[in-house]
């Protein structure tokens, strides 16, 4: 078995873990308020927001959930390349049916996930694509594969400059979080 193989064999391995471990919901994607939070309605029409597990994107001052020309117009005042993580993850599930792994709910009432498109991992391909950094605050309560996969991504879109690491110090958005609150 090539490492390709091996690869995909423990992450469906790790993924049936979490299934069993998690509640599952899905629904379309109507809204992206930014690069690690989204908005689905389910079938019953509920909606439902969700932070993506894990991962934390840059902040964005564009906060309009559903693409418009106002958003595209949006001039960004908050961190950098948080309107290009928003816009990649509008790229890859707006509009779009996702199923989620619900591992948690936050201190902002929002379900807490990994979400799907398919058998994709949207949490890791925003941080393969360079638009999320591995959250390791919370990291620490994934299964420890699936956390070195995300690592493992995390470390070869920064040596490979992809997405915000093309940026020379990109901040962390719990630290520019954290100076935003500083008087």
């Amino acid at each position: 078995m090539n490492s390709k193989s091996v690869f995909k064999a423990l992450l469906l391995l790790c993924l049936s873990t979490q299934v069993v471990e998690a509640e599952t919901i899905s629904g379309i994607v109507e809204g992206v308020t930014d690069g690690d939070t989204i908005t689905i309605r389910d079938k019953e029409y509920q909606v439902h927001k969700i932070r993506l597990f894990a991962v934390d994107a840059p902040e964005t001052s564009c906060h309009l959930s559903k693409p418009t020309s106002k958003d595209l117009a949006c001039v960004e005042t908050a961190q950098q390349a948080g309107k290009e993580s928003k816009n990649n993850l509008v790229r890859m599930i707006y509009g779009k049916e996702v199923y989620v792994l619900v591992s948690d709910t936050d201190k902002y009432k929002r379900l807490v996930g990994t979400v799907y498109l398919g058998k994709q991992d949207i949490n890791l391909q925003q941080v393969k694509e360079g638009f999320a950094w591995v959250f390791t605050r919370y990291a620490t309560k994934m299964n420890p594969t699936v956390l070195k996969i995300y690592q493992e991504a995390e470390a070869h879109a920064r040596e490979k400059s992809i997405g915000l690491w093309r940026y020379s110090n990109p901040l962390p958005p719990w630290e520019y979080r954290y100076e935003s609150k500083k008087p």
